[in-house]
């Protein structure tokens, strides 16, 4: 596999990039599914390398802000975590030495609904 100066270029300074908020998880998922692309166009040519281009990590990128724009919409302009948490599927503000005591609010304490 080859990767384009240009990719690489987009990858480490291009501004876009830098203001995605994105946790390991999804710098891999972007990562995989930029190969992933590159691997199909390699074979619709029937090339022999692999060429990872900048065009396909743009294609990633503009997917996932699309897909979170559609999620923040559908949760009715809230966040991803402001929703998991209304919807007790996390706990952010989850204290451990909390539950040793009684429960307050503050704590997860909360059963799914």
């Amino acid at each position: 596999m080859e990767i384009d100066d240009d990719a690489r270029d987009f990858v480490l300074r291009d501004p876009i990039v830098k203001d995605l908020d994105w946790n390991g998880r999804d710098i891999r998922n972007c990562f995989q599914t930029a190969v992933t692309l590159a691997e199909y166009d390699a074979n619709q040519k029937h090339a022999a390398k692999i060429n990872l281009k900048r065009d396909h990590f743009e294609q990633v990128v503009e997917m996932s802000n699309a897909f979170s724009k559609y999620l923040k919409e559908a949760r009715g302009g809230r966040d991803e975590a402001v929703w998991a948490q209304e919807h007790y599927l996390r706990a952010d503000d989850y204290d451990e030495e909390a539950q040793s005591t009684p429960r307050t609010r503050g704590t997860y304490s909360r059963r799914r609904g």
